[in-house]
């Protein structure tokens, strides 16, 4: 509820959306917090020399600095296709030693798509961006915003360039995957990838498509959670969810 009350009290003050955001990672840089606890099991994972993270959808770095909050060596590649967004990642993070910026999305087959990105009273919602229209309004909602009027909402188009992972000559040993409702079409086009490097996944909002488990069954991945500090086959019960392959961790059963 107390987040829902600062969404909709922010949604009054649009001038201060950066002001929000600078001091936003200026506190996390601080305080050596995260803004998703479940970015934890990072800490748990096996590494390996060559270990490099793919950190699709970057919004404005949030994960990127997670995973180095437990990871400081970790080598990551970001992908954000929304141009706006991406100049502002690019000011923040162009000098930090091992972290590559690309300003793509990933899918399904090399194109130009449209990114939808939704407003409400004049506030940009640039983290729900997305490639599906349906997905970018949805969220805008008396669900998550008080006294909902429909008539404040607002949705700008981007033209962004999607590229197809297994084009791209990574290889990946961990994958985070958030780009609101076009995990599948990403997934998709990295099935090389997957079969190949068998990465660990990180996927957000999992539940939102059946499409993306019944995918990962079939490359022999297996969901897998913490418990009693080590990573064993279970079934998330947040809104995240983690995959790995019996080559990734040897002990999973």
């Amino acid at each position: 509820m107390l987040r829902k009350a600062l969404r909709t009290a922010q949604n009054f003050f649009p001038a201060l959306e950066e002001t929000k955001n600078d001091v936003y990672h200026a506190f996390r840089r601080y305080a050596g917090t995260v803004h998703d606890p479940s970015f934890k099991i990072v800490r748990l994972l096996p590494r390996q020399p060559d270990d490099l993270f793919l950190d699709i959808g970057a919004n404005r770095g949030q994960s990127i600095m997670a995973i180095r909050r437990y990871r400081p060596d970790a080598t990551i590649v970001s992908f954000e296709p929304n141009p706006i967004i991406f100049k502002r990642l690019h000011d923040r993070f162009k000098d930090t030693p091992g972290v590559s910026l690309r300003n793509i999305g990933l899918g399904s087959a090399k194109a130009d798509l449209t990114l939808f990105v939704p407003s409400y009273r004049g506030f940009t919602y640039d983290g729900i961006a997305s490639f599906a229209r349906e997905s970018a309004e949805t969220y805008l909602s008396p669900k998550t915003i008080y006294f909902f009027n429909p008539r404040h909402v607002s949705v700008a188009e981007y033209t962004c360039h999607v590229e197809v992972l297994d084009s791209l000559n990574l290889a990946p040993t961990f994958m985070k995957l958030d780009i609101e409702g076009f995990e599948y079409d990403a997934l998709q086009g990295a099935t090389a990838t997957l079969t190949r490097h068998e990465p660990i996944l990180f996927v957000e909002e999992f539940w939102r498509d059946a499409r993306v488990a019944a995918k990962l069954t079939t490359l022999g991945y297996q969901e897998v959670i913490e418990h009693n500090g080590m990573l064993v086959k279970g079934r998330s019960t947040g809104v995240n969810a983690v995959y790995a392959t019996a080559r990734r961790l040897p002990g999973l059963r």
